[in-house]
């Protein structure tokens, strides 16, 4: 609030909702468990009911006093745009028997910068249903197999900075590990 000690402890309201409120002095902590029935996005904040060392009545404040915001996102990220599968002569390469496939897949999210989207992928065989290890990526980029032979999807878990979580799966991808690339012939 300031500097100055407080004798009564302030009401806090966090996106319209009484906040707990612990602490003394000049140093007090408002907490709310967020739920479903608040708002998502950005959340006012009013501090009122306070009483300084002094005997004097607060005023109500509604800002930060380093002016930021408070943001609650419940909203999960979301492919953003089509699921890229590279192509190969304009056929796509997900419906083809290739030696190396790859998938590009970004999400976006209405809170969370595309850049500061986490992603973490695994290629996952055709039937299977073990559990699997994940490899960390970025947003946007473009995965790639090329090991071993067999129907393969990729799925693709994003989380925001909020921790929302969301799962994509990919169409099959038709991969072929002992298909030779072409060579280069060098005439002398």
């Amino acid at each position: 609030l300031d500097y100055n000690d407080l004798t009564v402890k302030p009401t806090v309201t966090i996106g319209g909702k009484t906040a707990t409120v612990s602490g003394n002095g000049k140093n007090w902590t408002a907490s709310l468990k967020m739920t479903n029935d608040i708002a998502e996005g950005n959340l006012e904040i009013r501090i009122s009911d306070y009483t300084y060392y002094n005997g004097m009545s607060g005023l109500t404040v509604t800002n930060t006093t380093d002016e930021s915001t408070v943001i609650f996102d419940k909203t999960a990220p979301v492919i953003d745009g089509e699921i890229e599968y590279n192509s190969e002569n304009g056929v796509p390469r997900n419906t083809t028997w290739l030696k190396e496939q790859s998938v590009t897949i970004t999400a976006k999210d209405n809170y969370t910068a595309s850049d500061k989207i986490a992603c973490s992928y695994t290629w996952i065989l055709e039937g299977d249903t073990s559990a699997h290890t994940y490899t960390t990526g970025t947003n946007g980029q473009e995965i790639v197999k090329n090991t071993d032979t067999g129907k393969y999807y990729v799925q693709v878990l994003y989380e925001d900075l909020a921790g929302n979580q969301s799962t994509i799966n990919t169409d099959l991808c038709y991969i072929d590990n002992s298909i030779t690339l072409p060579g280069r012939i060098i005439t002398y």
